[in-house]
């Protein structure tokens, strides 16, 4: 199983999650712990990045990730409305 590292901006957000988000947040972790090459590729000046999308009560969230060398990098958390244009 790869190993886990956060970018200090992504571990921010993640610890100002709710209860709910967290456990959503866990789940998804999980499989992208176990498919890390799951997550799509982004474009663009994101190129080489992968991004995961999942919801919880109906919003939509993005993780944005690198995996590389059995090592996966949480690069950003968070929700959808605004996340691509704060990331760039």
């Amino acid at each position: 199983m790869p190993e886990l590292f956060y970018k200090p901006g992504a571990l921010r957000v993640v610890k100002k999650f709710t209860a709910v988000e967290i456990t959503e947040y866990k789940n998804v972790l999980a499989e992208i712990k176990q498919f890390p090459d799951g997550g799509k590729f982004l474009k663009g000046s994101l190129k080489g990045l992968r991004k995961w999308k999942y919801k919880v009560r109906s919003i939509p969230y993005r993780i944005v990730y690198l995996f590389e060398n059995n090592t996966i990098t949480i690069i950003a958390v968070g929700k959808r409305k605004d996340f691509y244009e704060l990331l760039k």
